[in-house]
């Protein structure tokens, strides 16, 4: 690990900390993009096609990718995704270990789903994370029609 970069984070974390919520989306929007372009988004949009679009059987298949898992809440309408581990690789290689930082995650789930069905609104709610002192991340997705 390079300490002159994990320095460098100490200030993008405090920077991160002190901007607005609204401000925080925007940017960290950006960076989902760049992160799930990268592979995730193809496996989100290949398992969408797979179940031919049934959101319910779409989150049941989410079960057989490793480290995931999500829950039926509401049938067509609300669902959890839980992650066992952080899959940011800032965090993991020691750079950013910020709670601010898992609105990236969020905005991650809007982009995905916001890219396979573009005709809907999606709610993505954090509701616990690793860096935020959790044993996994979990995250709440309702759709709005």
């Amino acid at each position: 690990m390079d300490e002159n970069i994990k320095y460098w984070f100490k200030g993008f974390e405090n920077g991160i900390a002190h901007i607005k919520q609204q401000e925080r989306e925007l940017f960290f929007c950006e960076c989902s993009k760049n992160c799930v372009n990268r592979g995730v988004l193809n496996l989100y949009k290949d398992l969408y096609k797979k179940v031919n679009g049934d959101m319910d059987s779409f989150f049941e298949e989410m079960n057989g990718i490793e480290n995931v898992k999500s829950e039926i809440v509401e049938p067509r309408k609300k669902y959890y995704v839980f992650f066992k581990e952080c899959t940011c690789s800032l965090h993991n290689e020691g750079y950013v270990n910020s709670p601010f930082l898992c609105e990236c995650s969020r905005q991650s789930i809007i982009y995905v789903f916001n890219s396979i069905i573009p005709n809907k609104n999606f709610d993505v709610e954090i509701c616990s994370t690793i860096l935020r002192g959790g044993n996994e991340c979990k995250m709440s997705i309702t759709i709005n029609d």
